[in-house]
């Protein structure tokens, strides 16, 4: 038995164009089964397509973009959401997770190699435990 992200290639949505520097409230509108709650507060994640400045996506038409930076008087700052699957896991079985990632410096963005970090929690707006790192890579 095994679990399926709902929405994990985020083609449930609401957008006919691309979603830039959203609120995280505006993103939560825009998409089912995903929750923006990052405390980047300079924007919440992209909803992009090839028709943004930040290339295609692997496969679909929307792919999504997450920012971070350093606030003034605040530290360090990114973007967060959730994803939902459509069943428990279950403790002692181990998983496997397939993902795409890019980092892309196109339309502004800063192109650094900061970790894309998977955490495992029941409540959709906090991250809870990490389960998983990785740098993306230049492509």
């Amino acid at each position: 038995m095994s679990q399926t992200i709902i929405n994990g290639n985020f083609e449930t949505n609401t957008l006919s164009s691309c979603l830039i520097n959203p609120s995280n409230t505006t993103y939560n509108n825009s998409i089912s089964n995903s929750v923006a709650f990052g405390d980047y507060t300079f924007s919440g994640p992209d909803l992009l397509k090839s028709t943004c400045p930040y290339g295609s996506p692997t496969n679909g038409t929307w792919f999504l973009g997450l920012g971070y930076g350093t606030q003034p008087s605040v530290g360090y700052r990114s973007d967060a959401i959730s994803l939902e699957i459509d069943m428990n896991l279950v403790q002692g079985n181990s998983y496997t997770i397939r993902y795409f990632d890019k980092v892309s410096t196109a339309g502004g963005g800063a192109g650094g190699l900061i970790p894309l970090e998977f955490g495992l929690s029941t409540e959709s707006s906090s991250f809870g435990t990490l389960i998983h790192s990785s740098v993306p890579s230049y492509s």
